[in-house]
């Protein structure tokens, strides 16, 4: 790249279809609902459980088939409590993401992460996260890479 190139950027129409070409990097901060659910339902535990439980209900021994409450109990308790901790990293997720100063029209633009695209003048300081891979361009103080 020029030198007026660096110091120019992306414009933001070219960073905009770039980024819907791209779409959107893929999340992957937590499980998914239905990963959470299957995890906790279809255990060895359960299976046991379950087995015994259809059992006593083909003999009949309906009084002694409650048991399999159980079962229920313990999937509603874990998958709740799972729902809750992934609820809670969500959040933070979204207080702790990434940002980074990037050229654009020739200003320097705080943007996060997931916005940047391929082409895009990352401005680099002392201190700063790096979010994607790149080349450095130059150097004058600060690095842009």
């Amino acid at each position: 790249m020029t030198d007026t190139a660096i110091e120019r950027g992306l414009s933001s129409a070219t960073a905009a279809k770039r980024l819907r070409e791209l779409g959107p990097p893929p999340e992957n901060s937590s499980r998914s609902t239905s990963s959470i659910v299957a995890g906790n339902v279809f255990t060895l535990f359960n299976a046991i459980i379950g087995a015994f439980f259809v059992l006593d209900l083909g003999l009949g021994l309906y009084a002694d088939s409650i048991f399999g409450l159980i079962a229920v109990i313990n999937s509603y308790i874990g998958i709740r409590q799972e729902l809750k901790a992934k609820r809670t990293l969500d959040e933070l997720a979204v207080l702790v993401a990434p940002h980074a100063k990037v050229i654009r029209d020739g200003a320097v633009t705080s943007l996060l992460a997931e916005q940047i695209v391929p082409g895009d003048v990352v401005e680099v300081a002392p201190g700063d996260q790096l979010v994607a891979d790149g080349e450095v361009l130059g150097t004058r103080g600060t690095s842009r890479c």
